[in-house]
């Protein structure tokens, strides 16, 4: 990411978050060994967190501190419910049952050749992005975890006004979106989202606000389905240690993360994207045409990769 017209950013800021992680069965949390990296300003910061399915860790500063039973007993239940919400849908996706649809993004999406994502051939589809549908879905999003009262919600906005909406739409000078699947399985390898920003002048009503700027999202999955191996980090601490060290960390929750049978996984900003070439034409169109008539019917969905697969 960057931003210009921000004097406290000097210089692009970069977030990746990777590792492996491995399914550990229906209603069990995967075992996973996540890695934080960010820098900005010429400042760098590391962090992680690690499960082994039974006991979860956070490693900050070289050392790895453990969480207590009780925390990882929640996380494991608020996991476990999340799976048995997510069956209750009838073939509906997560997503889709909190209100978000990202089909519905998609602008004018067409096939632009092939490409190598970690030792997989894939099919690259790029599209622009419809910000109107993109902020609709997130406003639904935010009026959901409004609704939900969990601890650490309460300083998240409810919605994005009409106004700010406009707002967005305004400075948003492009938007693209890369997806690559499996040429053979159809199976999601990589992801990218580039925006450009332009801040009209009568939007940039305070001084030291942002002009201009980019973001960058990418996330690549590779080793897909193939077995990995995590193991618990030696000598952890208590987890105290560290929220004592620290002040104003207290609290908090747990956040899920899910996985197929195992995969290594890497997400990014601030990270460009791959190219691509090649044209979509009568493909796109049958492609387009498939995913309204399949909505929201995730078996429909993946039926109508095979129309850009050759």
């Amino acid at each position: 990411m960057q931003a210009q017209g921000v004097p406290t950013l000097k210089g692009p800021v970069s977030i990746r978050l990777g590792g492996p992680f491995q399914s550990r069965g229906k209603g069990k949390v995967p075992a996973f060994d996540f890695k934080l990296d960010l820098s900005s300003s010429g400042q760098s910061f590391s962090a992680g967190a690690v499960s082994t399915g039974t006991k979860a860790f956070l490693t900050f500063g070289g050392n790895a501190y453990s969480l207590p039973d009780n925390l990882f007993n929640s996380f494991e239940q608020s996991f476990a419910n999340a799976q048995t919400q997510a069956a209750r849908q009838n073939g509906r996706s997560t997503l889709a049952a909190l209100g978000i649809e990202p089909l519905r993004w998609l602008k004018d999406p067409a096939k632009a050749g092939t490409q190598d994502v970690g030792g997989t051939s894939t099919i690259h589809i790029r599209s622009g992005v419809d910000i109107v549908q993109l902020l609709q879905d997130l406003n639904k999003l935010l009026g959901r975890v409004g609704q939900t009262g969990a601890a650490g919600t309460s300083r998240i906005p409810r919605a994005i006004t009409p106004q700010q909406q406009q707002q967005i739409q305004r400075s948003v000078k492009s938007a693209s979106l890369d997806v690559y699947t499996g040429q053979d399985d159809k199976t999601l390898r990589r992801l990218t989202i580039n925006l450009t920003l332009d801040v009209p002048a009568d939007l940039r009503t305070k001084p030291n606000s942002l002009t201009s700027g980019s973001v960058n999202f990418d996330l690549q999955f590779s080793e897909l389905n193939r077995s990995q191996t995590v193991s618990a980090p030696r000598n952890p601490q208590p987890l105290t240690n560290l929220t004592n060290a620290i002040p104003g960390l207290s609290g908090g929750g747990a956040a899920g993360a899910g996985g197929g049978a195992g995969a290594g996984a890497g997400a990014g900003a601030g990270a460009g994207a791959g190219g691509g070439a090649g044209g979509g034409g009568a493909n796109s169109s049958a492609y387009l045409q498939c995913l309204q008539q399949a909505g929201q019917n995730i078996a429909a969905v993946q039926k109508c990769a095979r129309l850009i697969g050759h």
